[in-house]
């Protein structure tokens, strides 16, 4: 991977399972969608000042994006930094 580049794709673990759940407020209002039996398909992730995870999620019969920003330790906590609705076959990608 190169520095600043998107990682493979992942599949879904803990880590992000518990990113997804803590932000869930955040996401519903962000893409007027209800989160319940929503499914993480899969993720990559970008090395910054912290940690963009993109993730690729399937919520409400849609198939959504979100980045959020997990920043350094001690550097505050994550966030929602954007969301947007794609289709199944939308490659994760930088946005």
């Amino acid at each position: 991977m190169m520095p600043g580049g998107l990682s493979h794709e992942k599949q879904e673990d803990n880590n992000v399972r518990s990113l997804v759940d803590s932000l869930k407020t955040q996401i519903e209002s962000t893409l007027a969608i209800k989160l319940g039996t929503d499914e993480v398909i899969d993720y990559k992730t970008q090395v910054v000042a912290g940690l963009n995870y993109y993730v690729k999620i399937k919520a409400d019969g849609e198939y959504c994006l979100l980045r959020i920003f997990n920043p350094l330790p001690a550097q505050g906590s994550s966030s929602l930094t954007d969301a947007k609705s794609i289709n199944v076959n939308d490659e994760i990608g930088s946005f």
